[in-house]
């Protein structure tokens, strides 16, 4: 074969997988429920065991989900390029849970505040329904493009490309409703990043991974699953000031996902802890924290790994093991937290994808 023949090739391969690559690529970015907060709250606002903010009052109400931005690495992987700044996206949702036969709805918007002080958001989407989990996309794919959502003067879409320092999704949320957690897939390099599924919520979803990364989780981020008012926030993390043992939940931020969501795994937790006991034996006595890994699927369901982590040295529960815990919605640790105690914060090792080459 002549040498021109083989250069034509390479040449004609480089620009086919070029373009996949450009037009494919997002980071994968997930928050629990329980990362977000009530612009009004009451001394009884609480989260389930599996991660999700639960509106327990006889209104709607508004709750802010903000999203974690960090970690779009853009030269982690064999083929270096400058990481987005923007928030460009392919897909967007906040994932809800109707907890009664009771038909709700639930209306969220997306917004950017920008480098330049100015603040963007997408229009407003709605859903009713019943019981049961559902989906509230504020952006999607249209054709070979994804945009968020448009309309009624919406203004996020158009200045998408601005130095992004926050996104935040923002919901009326009704009574006896969760907010499961919330994803969005933000494009790596072009504008408008698709793929070929339609749905970007299906699109390649499921595998697993033996990549991991540490992440790390402030006892402030945590929230009371039952008894809001027993518990305390400060610089030292969350404290059970009442008179008995109650149960926090505190959310795990995986790192992003290059492209899809993964079958997830979560090893070797570590909680933190203050006051109580330090003897071999206060996990079973119930005078340490007792915790194990939690979390809720799409489906709504909230669901543990079962097996509690054991006393550590130093005023540490750990755990030598590995949970897989699917594609979560949300996930973290849960923790019965003795009277006087205070959940300093965790650690945790988290399967992610890596950086993938070519178009995926």
């Amino acid at each position: 074969m002549k040498i021109s023949t083989i250069l034509a090739l390479v040449a004609a391969w480089l620009l086919t997988s070029g373009s996949a690559f450009a037009t494919h690529k997002a980071w994968v970015l997930k928050n629990s429920g329980a990362d977000c907060q009530f612009l009004n709250p009451t001394a009884s606002d609480v989260v389930t065991a599996g991660g999700a903010i639960v509106n327990t009052t006889g209104s709607d109400r508004w709750v802010v989900c903000p999203i974690t931005l960090a970690s779009r690495w853009g030269s982690n992987g064999t083929t270096a390029f400058d990481a987005k700044t923007g928030v460009d996206a392919r897909y967007a949702t906040v994932y809800v849970n109707r907890l009664d036969s009771v038909s709700r709805t639930v209306s969220c918007s997306a917004t950017m505040a920008s480098i330049n002080q100015d603040s963007y958001y997408s229009a407003t989407v709605s859903t009713t329904s019943g019981a049961g989990p559902t989906r509230v996309t504020l952006a999607n794919q249209f054709g070979t493009f994804g945009s968020w959502a448009t309309g009624g003067g919406s203004t996020l879409e158009p200045n998408e490309d601005n130095y992004a320092v926050s996104l935040l999704f923002s919901c009326t949320l009704p009574p006896n409703t969760a907010i499961l957690g919330t994803k969005v897939k933000l494009c790596q390099l072009s504008s408008d990043c698709a793929a070929g599924d339609f749905d970007a919520e299906n699109d390649q979803s499921g595998g697993t991974s033996a990549l991991t990364n540490y992440v790390q989780t402030s006892g402030m981020e945590c929230s009371a699953t039952t008894s809001a008012a027993s518990v305390t926030k400060s610089v030292d993390g969350i404290k059970n000031t009442g008179a008995s043992a109650t149960s926090v939940f505190c959310p795990i931020v995986p790192p992003a996902d290059d492209s899809w969501e993964i079958a997830r795994d979560v090893s070797f937790p570590n909680v933190y802890y203050s006051g109580g006991q330090d003897t071999s034996n206060c996990v079973s006595a119930g005078t340490c924290p007792s915790c194990k890994i939690a979390w809720s699927g799409k489906d709504g369901v909230a669901r543990d790994s079962g097996i509690l982590l054991t006393k550590s040295p130093n005023r540490v529960v750990s755990a030598a093991l590995k949970v897989r815990v699917d594609v979560e919605a949300a996930v973290g640790i849960l923790c019965s937290l003795p009277s006087q105690t205070t959940l300093e914060g965790l650690t945790a090792s988290v399967s992610i994808t890596g950086v993938q080459q070519g178009g995926i």
